[in-house]
């Protein structure tokens, strides 16, 4: 098992096109600040594009784990990268490493206006199989049941999440937690193997993933910034502050 326990990033924006489906009722009956939030994000039981939440969650893994170690966006440290196999209706923003203790990244991004992007506060995937002989199922488990229970304590210790969008703070983001319902598919590229994940082999594997993912409404043209901090109970505490320059399509 490999993880990236706080994995930080987010995107501010102005509510622009959203360009997904969520329906809105005539009357909106939501408390006041989980509207405040809607007016950010998707709603955490939204399917934009026709995807849940928890399979976005799946799709921004595969895309972390399909680019080699020298370019991924995951490992850079500048935000050079963050353009890096972008195509689909979703803009995916990745995320940091954890650092084991406090760290500040900064970054720059140049991105489209009005595209929906994807980002995750903190995650973890865990795949299979491993180098490890003894990580394998216990007799009459699942391999589902196996990876999902190793997964949850990491995502369990996160105790603090802070996501500001051009100064206006999520006021919900626990709310945003997401797991495979089942075993999905990655192929992850070989050279991610000594500083991503050890048990990559290059060829398609089974794995879940678990952790907190966003989906922003668009950004409008123009400097936009986001800061995002996490905190964990082992003392981790990371905080991802980009620079962002939408420009029109």
């Amino acid at each position: 098992m490999r993880t990236t326990p706080i994995a930080l990033m987010f995107v501010s924006l102005s509510i622009g096109c959203g360009a997904a489906a969520e329906s809105d009722d005539a009357v909106d009956s939501t408390p006041l600040e989980q509207q405040s939030d809607r007016a950010l994000v998707f709603a955490p039981g939204a399917h934009p594009f026709g995807q849940s939440m928890a399979q976005w969650g799946e799709r921004w893994w595969q895309w972390i784990f399909a680019i080699p170690a020298e370019r991924n966006p995951e490992l850079d440290a500048s935000g050079a990268h963050c353009g890096e196999d972008q195509h689909g209706p979703v803009w995916y923003l990745a995320s940091t490493l954890d650092p084991g203790g406090a760290a500040t990244v900064r970054r720059t991004c140049t991105l489209p206006s009005g595209k929906p992007i994807l980002i995750s506060p903190s995650g973890i995937l865990n795949d299979y199989p491993c180098p490890n002989p003894d990580f394998h199922p216990a007799p009459g488990q699942s391999l589902y049941d196996f990876l999902r229970d190793g997964a949850r304590p990491s995502v369990d210790r996160v105790n603090g999440l802070t996501i500001a969008l051009d100064g206006r703070t999520l006021a919900r983001p626990f709310d945003y937690r997401f797991a495979s319902p089942r075993l999905f598919p990655i192929r992850g590229d070989v050279s991610l193997q000594p500083v991503l994940d050890g048990c990559i082999t290059g060829s398609r594997q089974p794995a879940v993933v678990d952790g907190y993912f966003m989906m922003l409404k668009g950004l409008d043209e123009g400097l936009h910034s986001l800061s995002i901090r996490a905190t964990d109970t082992k003392g981790t505490d990371v905080t991802i502050d980009w620079t962002l320059t939408v420009r029109g399509r």
